[in-house]
């Protein structure tokens, strides 16, 4: 897995439902090699394996309805522009029940954990 820099500007991100409101900073992260097992969804996988081929990536909000996360998540606007990416490599991997690309998303650092991960 790499880590690319934090954004420079804070953002203040909403939790959902008003639960609580923070201050930090959100870290670009990039997964080189990401393996889900979906075996309960056999067309989901193929959903995602033909946008990984025709795209060249594929929403992870897919997934995360599918894992029904929504509901959960306490900062989703955090992972709104998250993605899986297509990596020639790891097509390989691939079966009716198994999914292995790269991974695109943000993480939410709270202000007080800033200095100990930027």
């Amino acid at each position: 897995m790499e880590c690319a820099t934090a954004r420079r500007t804070r953002r203040v991100v909403d939790g959902q439902s008003g639960r609580h409101r923070r201050v930090g900073r959100l870290l670009d992260w990039t997964g080189t090699r990401l393996g889900a097992p979906v075996k309960s969804d056999l067309e989901l996988i193929a959903e995602m394996q033909g946008a990984l081929i025709r795209d060249g990536a594929c929403p992870m909000s897919l997934m995360f309805r599918w894992l029904d996360l929504p509901s959960c998540l306490d900062h989703p606007d955090v992972l709104a522009d998250a993605r899986f990416t297509y990596d020639e490599e790891l097509r390989d991997e691939w079966g009716p029940e198994w999914l292995s690309a790269g991974a695109e998303c943000n993480v939410f650092i709270p202000a007080e954990l800033v200095p100990f991960c930027v």
